[in-house]
């Protein structure tokens, strides 16, 4: 995954370029994939990622009930699609963006030195505009008389502090990635041609740089996990969020209660492509091949187009009539929203690389790490990687991290800091760690938030990453006492481990602008208990073990 914080330099909008081939071409390309090779090819792997999942399994199950060579299709985040393409375990992939393409032909050549380009026929079947989503019944806040936008966004936001929304990280989102282009384009008033200078110009950097700082958190996950996330949490995670118009409409049809309302910014948006990519790799076979370029008919033909549009994308066949498509049925605009021109080759590097140098909001960061006795042994010894492994993946020197532990009590190990001045002492006293002792959980989380609360620093996003791999046992011991050195403690514990709405209460009173979130180590943890104190302060809970739990922290490190 460390490979992901290298995604956009020098990206491409592969399949843009490339278009959907016609069915002459189709046709061309299966004569020129030869015969077939000593066993009959029963089936062909094909990767997706989880945003579309449940379009591209009706697609899937649709073509295999006629086609002679099925395709077993594997559901794969962004990262481990990486990682399979290099390995070169499927005949295709299918990510959300071709914005991925440069980086997976990268990740192949590194992997196979000696090889040419993996990227082969490209298929745009569908498409998805970059949305803001807001509250159906509080649009108004950012649309008042249709105008809504990113200007709107940064007004309502400005004013009020207590309005939190979200963008996926540019650095592991596509449509974060596509966020952050359009912020820029309005920043210099253009809808075409955004090059380097306006990127460099002062009054483009402080318009990106003025709506930055008013983000409440980044997605650091797939915009499904955003959408699953919002059904759990509903109006009280965030107030707007930057997502696909598709994950949207899929929300709505899921959702039993409140409605998301989808604005198209009139400054202008981008479109997820959604491309089919066949991989070419020395293994490849022409069985492989024309089994690929059967489902690719498929895909772009008038009974595929029918199965994307159903799940609320927008068909690649132009003269498509959208009053036909179900996003009205689903409160969603089914007009042409103003699009933007992608920016050449380059451009979106230096814009990642502006944003994560300068731009974007910063954070503090307590990483509060469980050091109880049941730690002991290889779930520390992993839990040691994960934690150097999020510190190493934060990228600017500018952010903020403090690293505590737990057992019996609450240890300081590396005060809150400037990264760049404190890193090697955060790898450092992270390797030091010994487990031994109870489980101080409540107590640690109320004195870590208590730590940033201290600071009063609004500017900043305030986070406080918690993990434990047991439950709560000790904190009863600190609850309503006055301890020395610290003060008095409220109430932060209740009838049992498992009820954490004295924490909640106690570390609301500090306020509550401050980010939880918290990581579930092993089947010991619970789960649903951290999910309701993270989800009390705007974050998530993530369920680990040993051979997960590395990635995750990985994951969570693109949230802020």
């Amino acid at each position: 995954m460390k490979r992901v914080r290298q995604i956009f330099p020098q990206l491409m909008m592969l399949s843009l370029l490339a278009g959907v081939l016609s069915s002459c071409d189709f046709e061309q390309l299966a004569e020129q994939s030869g015969g077939s090779g000593s066993r009959p090819l029963t089936e062909i792997e094909i990767a997706y990622d989880p945003n579309k999942a449940r379009l591209f399994e009706e697609l899937v199950s649709s073509f295999n009930s006629r086609a002679a060579v099925k395709v077993n299709a594997t559901e794969l985040e962004i990262p481990d699609m990486l990682e399979a393409v290099s390995s070169g375990d499927y005949v295709a992939v299918s990510p959300d963006s071709a914005l991925w393409l440069e980086s997976f032909d990268k990740a192949w050549k590194e992997a196979n030195p000696q090889a040419s380009s993996i990227i082969g026929t490209t298929v745009r079947y569908a498409t998805t505009p970059v949305v803001i989503a807001t509250w159906r019944g509080r649009e108004g806040e950012l649309a008042a008389g249709g105008d809504g936008g990113w200007a709107a966004l940064l007004e309502r936001s400005s004013r009020d502090p207590g309005y939190r929304w979200s963008h996926g990280s540019p650095r592991a989102s596509a449509s974060g990635m596509l966020a952050l282009t359009a912020e820029f384009y309005a920043g210099a008033k253009k809808t075409y041609g955004l090059t380097k200078a306006d990127a460099d110009r002062e009054e483009v950097r402080r318009y990106v740089a003025e709506i930055e700082k008013t983000v409440a958190r980044y997605g650091g996950e797939s915009d499904a996990a955003l959408v699953r996330y919002l059904l759990s949490e509903g109006e009280k995670g965030l107030s707007a969020v930057v997502m696909p118009e598709a994950s949207a409409f899929d929300f709505n049809q899921r959702s039993r209660g409140a409605k998301l309302y989808a604005i198209h910014p009139s400054e202008g948006t981008l479109m997820l492509d959604h491309p089919l990519v066949l991989l070419e790799t020395a293994d490849l076979t022409p069985d492989q091949r024309r089994a690929f370029l059967e489902f690719s008919r498929f895909v772009t033909s008038s009974e595929g187009q029918a199965i994307v549009v159903k799940y609320g994308y927008r068909p690649v066949e132009l003269a498509y009539d959208m009053e036909k498509s179900p996003l009205k049925g689903a409160g969603l605009s089914t007009q042409q929203p103003r699009l933007l021109q992608m920016p050449a080759s380059g451009i979106l590097a230096q814009l990642e690389a502006s944003w994560a140098s300068g731009l974007k909001r910063r954070a503090n960061i307590i990483l509060v790490m469980d050091v109880s006795g049941s730690m002991v042994g290889e779930k520390l010894r992993r839990a040691k990687e994960a934690m150097a492994s999020f510190i190493k993946q934060v990228p600017s020197d500018e952010e903020r991290v403090g690293l505590v532990s737990f057992s019996n009590d609450f240890r300081e190990v590396v005060p809150l800091g400037r990264l760049g001045d404190n890193r090697q002492q955060l790898l450092a006293r992270t390797d030091q760690l010994v487990a031994e002792g109870n489980t101080a959980f409540f107590y640690a989380v109320w004195r870590a938030q208590g730590l940033l609360a201290q600071r009063k620093d609004p500017e900043r996003i305030n986070v406080v990453v918690a993990m434990t791999d047991g439950q709560e046992n000790y904190s009863q011991n600190f609850s309503q006492r006055n301890i020395p050195g610290v003060g008095p403690v409220p109430q932060i514990t209740g009838a049992n481990a498992k009820d954490v709405n004295p924490l909640v209460t106690a570390l609301k009173v500090n306020g509550s602008s401050t980010l939880v979130f918290a990581v579930a180590y092993g089947a010991d943890a619970d789960v649903s208990a951290l999910s309701s104190l993270a989800g009390a302060f705007g974050g998530q809970a993530y369920q680990a073990d040993p051979g997960t739990i590395r990635k995750l922290y990985e994951l969570i490190s693109h949230n802020f």
